[in-house]
């Protein structure tokens, strides 16, 4: 098991290019951590099924403990935009509730990755279940260039 537990909150639909990129920027950043990015989208294959709601899935990812270990499933939930969908942002609040670092990864004009805490989610249009939501954020705590790939972590 990972000592951090990274799950990498990208939308359906994300561009495959675009979450790898963002994929492999959080993996050099934290590989000193022996940490593990999971993407949503994998997690929720994986997992959804056996948990059988919404509900049920969306408590695994935001509060989870392993029982085994006695830690949580994730450690960290990190959106890669600042629209969020229904159930991320049903991630993203109760994870905050329970005083879960979030966190937002940005890559601006000039290639650099950027990290900002996530203070809390706001209401913009309930029946927009696929970006009706919005974070709110701090400005970037940590900022880097993007020049290893993940297998440099090695």
């Amino acid at each position: 098991m990972a000592d951090v537990a990274i799950y990498l909150a990208s939308p359906v639909g994300q561009d495959e290019s675009k979450e790898q990129e963002l994929l492999d920027a959080l993996r050099v950043q934290f590989c000193f951590t022996g940490g593990a990015v999971h993407r949503a989208s994998e997690v929720f294959q994986a997992k959804f099924t056996e948990l059988g709601s919404w509900g049920a899935y969306i408590a695994y990812v935001a509060t989870g403990v392993d029982f085994a270990f006695r830690l949580p499933v994730f450690s960290v939930i990190c959106c890669v935009q600042p629209h969020l969908g229904k159930a991320t942002a049903q991630i993203v609040g109760q994870a905050l509730e329970a005083k879960k670092p979030v966190c937002l990864i940005q890559k601006d004009d000039n290639d650099k990755f950027s990290l900002s805490r996530v203070q809390g989610v706001t209401v913009n249009d309930d029946s927009n279940w696929q970006a009706g939501w919005s974070l709110s954020f701090s400005p970037p705590f940590i900022q880097w260039s993007h020049h290893a790939r993940s297998h440099d972590c090695a």
